[in-house]
């Protein structure tokens, strides 16, 4: 019984969190270009290659991103939505400030 409720809880808690947040699948190469005003372009040139990913909460502008194996906390400047995959978002290149 005790798995039971457990397992219902995990579950629960699972559903909770991703109903939470948007996934969004950045496409690009070029790695992380640092800008002057001291923001950061991800994946600035276009390519149907997968680049990063971020993990945004549904409101606001402060995530969690992956690139090239690092994960970083950001505040998301710029980022143009350019199509959907099923519950999941995806864009080219993102400016970002990292937190």
């Amino acid at each position: 019984m005790k798995k039971l409720i457990v397992l219902l809880f995990s579950s629960f808690f699972l559903i909770s969190l991703s109903a939470e947040a948007t996934f969004v699948v950045v496409y690009g190469k070029g790695g992380v270009v640092n800008n002057p005003d001291g923001s950061s372009h991800i994946c600035p040139d276009q390519s149907d290659k997968k680049c990063a990913s971020i993990s945004l909460p549904t409101t606001g502008t402060d995530g969690i991103m992956t690139v090239d194996g690092m994960t970083y906390n950001v505040e998301i400047i710029e980022m143009s939505i350019i199509g959907r995959d099923g519950d999941d978002f995806y864009c080219n290149g993102v400016i970002v400030n990292v937190k």
